[in-house]
């Protein structure tokens, strides 16, 4: 079978876990416990930070090479599945696709008989057990989650497509792209990572395990006019309006 390149996210997951699972054996006492953030980026791979210049365009992502380089980077992480659903299930739970049987979103999770058994717990609900506050904001589980392992989860949703979509010109639904009508701050991604900051801000009497899921850079590609700006038009890249169609 051929093995698929790991989304960002996926790299992320594994060096938290490495952290995660020191905090919760090392220590014994609570304030002595390491606070968790998880962090999840739908559809990120790990290929710019091998090599920036490889797209011919300019990437520009600073903050994620910051982190990259802050930590531990796993560049030969696999996915269990290609798939969201059971890409995010198989890691929240511990079970692979080839036991639960989940392998594509249109499943019903809910009559995996694996999945349904008692001794599988989630992520969340490992360190609820172990006497963490657990909160969790945008997209993170996808389908198989145990709400009542979080002591606040708020999901994620997609933002409205901007008036006119499709913009691209060259097909519908996800697979279009465009200058979105909404300021960054009214994305829902933005109200997820504002509730995240809340959190990370707020004094703590337990340690905490905190996850938030950005949505985007998920399809379809809307995005505010400035990060358009970043690469200027060219013979190879249409020019955008502030309407998001090609000028």
């Amino acid at each position: 079978m051929r093995k698929l390149k790991s989304p960002m996210y996926r790299i992320l997951f594994a060096w938290l876990l490495i952290v995660s699972s020191v905090g919760l054996a090392g220590a014994q006492e609570h304030s002595q416990r390491m606070n968790v953030l998880l962090l999840v980026a739908d559809d990120l791979n790990s290929w710019m930070l091998d090599d920036a210049d490889r797209y011919a365009g300019k990437v520009v992502a600073p903050n994620l090479r910051k982190l990259a380089a802050s930590g531990v980077n796993f560049t030969r992480a696999y996915t269990a599945a290609p798939v969201c659903s059971p890409s995010r299930t198989a890691f929240f739970s511990g079970v692979a696709p080839w036991k639960s049987g989940i392998y594509n979103n249109a499943q019903t999770i809910n009559k995996s008989e694996v999945l349904n058994q008692d001794d599988v717990l989630s992520l969340a609900g490992l360190f609820k057990k172990s006497g963490y506050d657990t909160f969790g904001y945008g997209k993170i589980t996808h389908g198989w989650d145990q709400k009542e392992h979080w002591d606040e989860k708020v999901g994620h949703k997609r933002d409205p497509a901007p008036p006119g979509a499709s913009l691209a010109g060259l097909s519908g639904g996800e697979q279009d792209w465009g200058v979105i009508h909404l300021a960054e701050k009214q994305m829902n991604d933005t109200a997820g990572a504002d509730k995240a900051i809340a959190v990370l801000e707020k004094q703590h009497d337990k340690p905490f395990f905190l996850a938030y899921g950005t949505f985007n850079p998920h399809m379809p590609w809307y995005v505010p006019q400035k990060y358009f700006d970043i690469v200027p038009p060219g013979p190879d890249r249409p020019s955008r309006t502030e309407g998001g169609r090609p000028g």
